[in-house]
């Protein structure tokens, strides 16, 4: 996440500059910009050039100073080097002003507008059917995002989700997700923190141990891989000693109950510590996560909200599943979207709708955030 305060060129020249571009380069946002007054020819001005742009505190982020005394068209092409064609003039006025160019889009930056009274704010938003599913929504977030807290040093992103980080940093290159300033991944085992003025994520060591401790992972394995009524979703090969991912392969609501009960019990016979979550169709394959007995999502979010003093008052925790409802339980500003699913709903019902600061959108996905946001923030 940017800081506060933007990197500037040491130039006088680029301290009198009237606009500023900031350019998150990455295979999903790669365009070119070019510069024309008027009815000049466009000058090329290709951020693929290092000499031309700036490197910021933002991972892949660049930034570009145009210093000019008139009116000027700025042209953003395809993001194929071999797409030439214009996509988009945006006529600029000679007023001091900073933009992300970003998916085709000129965002001119809205922060300073948005008042936080020097508290720490934070989203965090689980990924697959919340933040992610509806690609207008992802867009509109992303804009929503990068115009009003992208800037902002008080505001939090941070994504907590079932996915890896490897499958987050994929996202990205296809859906132009936007990197947070902490992931909490698999199910709340791994947290990785971004390391300020640098493009990296940093595990969580002290979390990694904690959530370890008592934790058996192979042995969780042996024993799923010789049951038939599960599979096992991971890959064996890889190093993921925190979290087992499996699919049960019942149907029948109470034949899944009866085996359950009984792998709980001979987990318990063998005195391994664990936690399971549940999550799927009410009355299609069940998904579950085995977990150590200290993590999960919830056990994560207090992490962190204990190591970054972040207030939970001003955390929105979002989701829409069954291994969510922990971690809303856990907080005190919490949105389902609309597309959540049934056992999800019948939690609000019961229970959600009991706390101050809950809501079940009447939107789905992303756009539901972004409609809270703008209620909590009172932007038009």
């Amino acid at each position: 996440m940017l800081q506060n305060t933007i990197e500037q060129n040491s130039t006088q020249e680029n301290d009198d500059s009237n606009i500023k571009l900031l350019y998150i380069f990455n295979e999903f946002n790669h365009h070119k910009i070019k510069i024309s007054d008027h009815h000049d020819e466009p000058k090329h001005e290709d951020l693929k050039e290092p000499e031309m742009v700036k490197r910021t505190s933002l991972i892949d982020t660049y930034e570009i100073n145009i210093n000019k005394s008139k009116p000027f068209t700025l042209c953003i092409t395809g993001k194929e080097d071999q797409d030439k064609d214009i996509i988009k003039k945006v006529k600029i006025d000679n007023e001091k002003a900073s933009y992300f160019v970003f998916d085709h889009q000129l965002i001119k930056i809205e922060s300073d507008n948005i008042n936080l009274n020097d508290e720490v704010y934070a989203l965090m938003t689980d990924l697959d059917g919340t933040l992610l599913g509806d690609e207008q929504a992802l867009k509109d977030f992303n804009i929503f995002w990068l115009k009003y807290f992208m800037l902002h040093s008080n505001m939090k992103l941070i994504y907590n989700t079932a996915r890896s980080i490897e499958q987050i940093a994929g996202f990205k290159k296809k859906f132009g997700l936007l990197w947070p300033d902490i992931c909490i991944c698999n199910c709340g085992t791994k947290i990785y923190h971004h390391i300020p003025h640098s493009d990296e994520l940093k595990l969580d060591e002290d979390w990694k141990h904690l959530v370890t401790q008592n934790w058996d992972y192979k042995k969780i394995l042996k024993y799923i891989q010789g049951m038939e009524w599960l599979n096992f979703l991971g890959d064996t090969s890889l190093e993921n000693d925190n979290l087992i991912w499996c699919q049960a392969n019942i149907k029948d609501l109470e034949s899944f109950e009866h085996m359950l009960e009984k792998m709980i019990e001979d987990f318990k016979k063998e005195n391994i510590l664990f936690k399971i979550v549940i999550s799927g169709p009410e009355t299609d394959h069940k998904f579950l996560d085995i977990l150590p007995l200290h993590a999960g999502k919830e056990m994560a979010m207090k992490y962190i909200n204990k190591k970054f003093n972040y207030p939970l008052k001003n955390m929105l925790c979002c989701g829409d599943s069954s291994n969510d409802i922990f971690m809303l339980e856990a907080s005190e500003w919490g949105l389902l979207v609309s597309n959540a699913y049934t056992d999800a709903k019948v939690w609000y019902e019961q229970k959600g709708k009991l706390k101050p600061g809950f809501k079940l959108s009447s939107k789905n996905n992303a756009f539901a955030i972004v409609e809270e946001l703008k209620s909590k923030f009172k932007i038009e």
